[in-house]
């Protein structure tokens, strides 16, 4: 797009940069939007203390790359810098392809939850421990799995919730899992659906628990709200696409850390 502008001799209202975030998909140390979040001011120098999956800390990190951690700060994009934060991006879903219309104009940035979740039950002999004396960690995990797809259809609407992976041990074919380890993420607009969807999911784990005599603690890992599109944006970009003869719909947006946006943006697309 900026090349276009340049090629073109366009002169826009603001200077126009380009940035790529650090560790936006990536969902290193619990965090999906990482580099974005400590741009705008969302995460602060408690992040550097953080580990990642093998217990090395953020700020050993920023070291390896040769940065340095009491500097984090300074990549704080300073309040009113800014007229918008704009991201272009190819639809990761369905529903443009499906009702064959090429712009998709976005309502807003949904709320997301993460929760990193441990089933503890007992390992044991898998060839001499009775059916009924179990209590297996994978049983349960599989129940909390279902019970997170179960939550999220029960209701109408665009919310999803997924577990991407299950870890269990010891692992062994011949042993019984006595522990299981899964994350769980909830997704919407609405943040308060967000919350009461794992309220229930919460319910249904409590329920496995007594069922299959196992223990579940969740430890919530990320919390991000929701935040609506300017309008004045959305506007611009309906106005632009329809002035070269291109259909658009509204769609809900994925995850991501937005700054203020200014009324005064004047957008070429």
């Amino acid at each position: 797009m900026i090349r276009a502008l340049n090629e073109s001799s366009i002169k826009t209202r603001h200077p126009l940069e380009v940035v790529i975030w650090t560790n936006e998909e990536g969902n290193h140390f619990g965090i999906g939007t990482l580099g974005s979040g400590i741009a705008a001011g969302l995460i602060g120098l408690e992040i550097l203390d953080r580990k990642d999956e093998k217990g090395v800390t953020f700020a050993d990190w920023l070291r390896r790359y040769g940065q340095d951690p009491a500097k984090l700060a300074d990549a704080r994009i300073r309040q009113g810098m800014l007229a918008a934060s704009l991201e272009l991006h190819i639809e990761q879903g369905p529903n443009l392809y499906e009702k064959k219309i090429p712009i998709g104009v976005v309502q807003g940035i949904v709320a997301v939850g993460r929760w990193d979740c441990i089933v503890s039950g007992s390992a044991n002999h898998a060839g001499t421990t009775p059916m009924n004396r179990r209590h297996n960690a994978l049983t349960a995990g599989s129940k909390d799995v279902l019970a997170v797809r179960d939550v999220v259809l029960s209701e109408t609407g665009t919310q999803v919730g997924n577990v991407g992976f299950v870890k269990v041990e010891p692992g062994a074919p011949n042993v019984i899992p006595g522990r299981a380890e899964f994350p769980v993420e909830l997704r919407d607009l609405d943040d308060a659906k967000v919350v009461r969807m794992w309220e229930h999911v919460s319910e249904r784990f409590r329920q496995t628990d007594k069922e299959e005599g196992v223990n579940t603690r969740c430890e919530s890992t990320d919390d991000v709200k929701s935040a609506s599109a300017t309008p004045a944006i959305q506007a611009a970009i309906r106005d632009a696409a329809k002035s070269v003869g291109l259909a658009s719909i509204d769609l809900p947006s994925l995850p991501a850390r937005i700054l203020k946006i200014s009324p005064r943006l004047r957008l070429w697309v």
